[in-house]
């Protein structure tokens, strides 16, 4: 996978690639207009196949990394009675009611579907790395995700933590928290048998957004849960502030 770095580099040719726009446009996430405009520059670009073929791979190997349950006999029942009761939106007034209701649910789904073209760029580039090391014999990408809970502090943030089967190393994903300026971080915490550690600060973007690399002494699996707080700048030795996300980790 390319990434932004080495894209400022190539040549202004390269640029016109619409390699941004493949991870959403593979989970289906891109406007009619954007979605046009890959598919157009696809038909006749190369490099840009080769970037959607991996992607598209990587996409189809995600589900597998969630755990599986089976749904109630009842679900089937009920969603082919909802398939056999509904009525395809017909004239310019239905049309006009399926837009919105489709627009709501782009608005309500908008943090998971972000996080999910985070994630699928994150395995995407595990499995690129994979395949520069010569380890195409591996099939899948093995993986334990974390979901974190927000708080009363933080409404509408969304994490995630990513590790790799054995918990030695992880990445914390996390979308939708406040800028906090120059004066305080945020702070990650592990907790284990009621002690506490912690792994490091970082900030967001404005828009919320930060990727952290949690490397600690022993596996992350080994740990009970996963806390975030607001802190001064540098880090507190311990919680002073607000917590705004934190989960469980499954050993």
């Amino acid at each position: 996978m390319i990434n932004h770095k080495e894209r400022n580099n190539m040549p202004d040719e390269i640029n016109l690639h619409v390699l941004d726009l493949l991870p959403a446009y593979v989970l289906d996430a891109l406007t009619d207009e954007e979605t046009f405009q890959v598919a157009e520059h696809l038909a006749s670009c190369a490099a840009c196949q080769a970037e959607f073929t991996r992607l598209q791979q990587v996409a189809d190997e995600l589900p597998l990394a969630l755990h599986q349950d089976a749904p109630h006999p009842r679900v089937k029942i009920s969603l082919m009675k909802a398939i056999h009761a509904r009525n395809l939106p017909s004239g310019h007034s239905s049309q006009q009611a399926f837009r919105q209701k489709l627009s709501s649910f782009w608005r309500a789904w908008r943090p998971t579907l972000a996080i999910a073209t985070i994630v699928l760029l994150i395995i995407s580039n595990v499995w690129f790395w994979r395949q520069l090391n010569g380890l195409n014999g591996q099939s899948g990408v093995a993986m334990q995700v974390v979901t974190l809970a927000n708080t009363e502090n933080s409404s509408n943030a969304v994490g995630e933590l990513i590790m790799d089967s054995k918990g030695e190393s992880g990445t914390l994903l996390v979308h939708n928290l406040s800028e906090l300026g120059s004066t305080h971080q945020y702070q990650v915490w592990l907790m284990r048998n009621g002690e506490r550690i912690s792994v490091g600060v970082f900030s967001v973007d404005p828009q919320g957004y930060a990727q952290f690399l949690i490397q600690a002494s022993d596996p992350i699996n080994t740990y009970d849960s996963i806390n975030i707080s607001v802190e001064p700048y540098g880090g507190s030795p311990g919680p002073t502030g607000s917590r705004v996300l934190g989960g469980m980790i499954q050993h």
